[in-house]
């Protein structure tokens, strides 16, 4: 099947407003290669980056065009037609007892949240403007149900919140959190309509100040998986997460962009950093607060590091062991088509080893002064002396 880039382009425009439960909710239609899209953002997040993490192979990975958080198993929500969010924290749960999963998007993360209601092996996070903004949900007393009660945390904030509103309520959730349960790795979403000049966010957030949620997070050196989300100004996704992975390779990059074909833009007049404006904050000290204290005494009621059945890993057929000498690998193990595929040798491929059906090592072209040619010993032919019989036949 071909990649449905032109169809997808032209369809994605069309959303249809579908009115469910006196809510509003944004159903993206059918489109051609939509199973195409599911399976590439699928294998991309958990068939890749979970399975590094998983392994040790990466501390860090990063998948910006990830972040699908609107949908449900029930059908796609929200721009979203597959969530690779949690087919990434599933895969984690497999080698790591507890998840965290940060959403930083404006809107509320609601399809992760809702697969995840009921653990308390995954904590949801999610801080999301309020309002009646799409998708309506994410409520300050939504804490979960069951076992998962109270590991489902909300944090509502109201538009125009700037970089200082948004760090001071940040910050310390995210602490408490890390003390508290103690996840053994991070997914964070990082969608960029919380930045301000969204077309649809109302957040008056600097790119600076959004990537400084992530360097916070980062600072705490567990595994993590860093997810794209939602953006709907082009120039705002580029240099926002253009600054984000700067930040994950602990690089600082100029705010001075180089001369490029997008310099006759309006927006941007070649800088990296987006600047907050002016914008009334809705967000006052006493509401900021207020949100602090009612999310810290949902905090306060969890169990402090929840435990998990111990159990035995099952084994991922991505594994760094197996791509070293496919000889060392038993044959009693049945490895899938795939893995068998990249063991395979070239058959013109030519090494010196114990395949080398010639045993020809040839000398170097180039010899050196301190190079000796090896002096070959010969050794003594040992001298082979008759044997006499001394037995005699008696006639």
């Amino acid at each position: 099947m071909s990649q449905p880039t032109t169809v997808a382009g032209k369809h994605m425009m069309q959303m249809k407003i579908v009115p469910c439960f006196g809510e509003f909710t944004i159903t993206p239609p059918v489109l051609l290669g939509v199973h195409w899209v599911t399976e590439y953002y699928n294998s991309l997040n958990s068939g890749s980056g979970s399975k590094k993490i998983n392994q040790g192979v990466s501390d860090v990975c990063v998948h910006w065009a990830g972040g699908m958080h609107h949908a449900k198993k029930g059908g796609p929500s929200g721009f979203c037609y597959a969530n690779d969010i949690v087919a990434c924290i599933m895969d984690l749960l497999r080698h790591h007892k507890r998840v965290l999963y940060i959403d930083i998007d404006v809107h509320h993360g609601d399809g992760v949240e809702h697969f995840f209601y009921n653990t308390n092996r995954v904590m949801t996070v999610s801080f999301h403007q309020s309002d009646g903004f799409f998708p309506g949900t994410g409520n300050i007393d939504d804490t979960g149900v069951d076992q998962g009660k109270n590991y489902a945390i909300n944090v509502p904030l109201r538009r125009g919140i700037n970089d200082n509103s948004y760090l001071a309520i940040f910050t310390p959730v995210i602490h408490n959190i890390i003390y508290r349960y103690q996840p053994e790795a991070i997914v964070m979403q990082l969608g960029v309509d919380s930045v301000v000049g969204d077309r649809l966010g109302q957040f008056n957030l600097s790119n600076v100040g959004h990537a400084s949620c992530l360097d916070y997070v980062l600072s705490f050196n567990l595994p993590m998986v860093v997810l794209g989300g939602g953006g709907y100004t082009a120039y705002n996704v580029a240099r926002t997460w253009t600054l984000e992975t700067g930040a994950v390779l602990g690089e600082k990059l100029n705010n001075v962009l180089p001369k490029n074909t997008f310099m006759g833009f309006p927006d941007g007049k070649g800088r990296l950093e987006i600047p907050s404006v002016e914008m009334y904050n809705h967000n006052t000290p006493k509401f900021l607060e207020d949100t602090l204290q009612k999310v810290l005494q949902v905090l306060a009621k969890t169990e402090i590091a929840p435990s998990v059945p111990l159990y035995t890993p099952p084994q991922d057929w991505y594994s760094p062991q197996l791509k070293g000498d496919p000889d060392s690998i038993s044959e009693d193990v049945r490895l899938p088509q795939e893995l068998k595929d990249v063991l395979v040798d070239h058959p013109q491929e030519h090494y010196d080893g114990e395949k080398d059906n010639d045993q020809d090592n040839p000398e170097p072209l180039l010899k050196t002064e301190s190079q000796e040619t090896p002096v070959k010993v010969e050794e003594p032919i040992p001298e082979i002396k008759p044997t006499v019989n001394t037995h005699t036949e008696k006639v």
